[in-house]
């Protein structure tokens, strides 16, 4: 009788399982081609903005510029008394401001209206990708970019400067950058959706001040 049993039961428990394991396989298979997908489009546009080298050298330029102009400014407001802080702080202050508004920076409002007016979001549609993610990534690779040639000179002239402040642990950078990521995250699902209007308006220019005004 058992055997019986086992003979009509286990024929579908080894299909179960087999099709279960299939599944994964495939399912494994086409996250890992979407990371690829998207790792690429990341690449590309960090491609993009690195061919023109005259704009990485003034990216460099421009982040040391404005830590140097802004410790000069605070150095300044700081002898005077009227200002409540120390340097080191301030200047710690402006290199995780600066930092955090580079990587988080999107300009979803622009993008998508200058797509819908001259008609190259149809194409954006068809693609085997999402719309949504597309951009996102388009625009994070421009983002890794501006930290790279325009943070990360700011902060290596902080610290030597003006002894910026390190973090204070291993475990409080990594809580930071945790709350980086999701502040990315927020910020632009925030920014596409208030960017998804640019498909009923006319003229959407004005959502980019909207935006701006709610994010920053």
């Amino acid at each position: 009788m058992l055997s019986r049993i086992l003979a009509t039961v286990l024929p579908f428990v080894l299909y179960e399982i087999i099709e279960s394991c299939i599944c994964r396989g495939i399912y494994k298979n086409m996250l890992l081609k979407r990371i690829e997908v998207y790792w690429l489009i990341i690449t590309n546009s960090f491609r993009q903005r690195y061919t023109y080298r005259s704009g990485v050298w003034l990216n460099i330029l421009e982040g040391i510029l404005f830590v140097f102009m802004q410790g000069s400014l605070w150095t300044a407001l700081i002898r005077t008394g009227y200002a409540k802080v120390t340097l080191k702080e301030m200047i710690s202050f402006i290199v995780v401001n600066s930092f955090v508004n580079y990587i988080t920076y999107f300009n979803a409002a622009d993008i998508i209206s200058s797509r819908v007016q001259d008609g190259s979001v149809a194409v954006d549609m068809i693609l085997p990708i999402s719309f949504k993610w597309k951009l996102f990534f388009e625009s994070f690779g421009e983002n890794v970019f501006e930290v790279v040639f325009s943070g990360i000179p700011g902060i290596l002239v902080a610290l030597i400067l003006y002894n910026a402040a390190a973090p204070e642990s291993i475990w409080h950078f990594v809580m930071f950058l945790l709350t980086v990521v999701f502040g990315i995250l927020i910020s632009y699902q925030i920014l596409y959706l208030f960017g998804l209007s640019a498909f009923w308006l006319i003229k959407p220019w004005y959502i980019s001040f909207l935006t701006g005004a709610l994010t920053k």
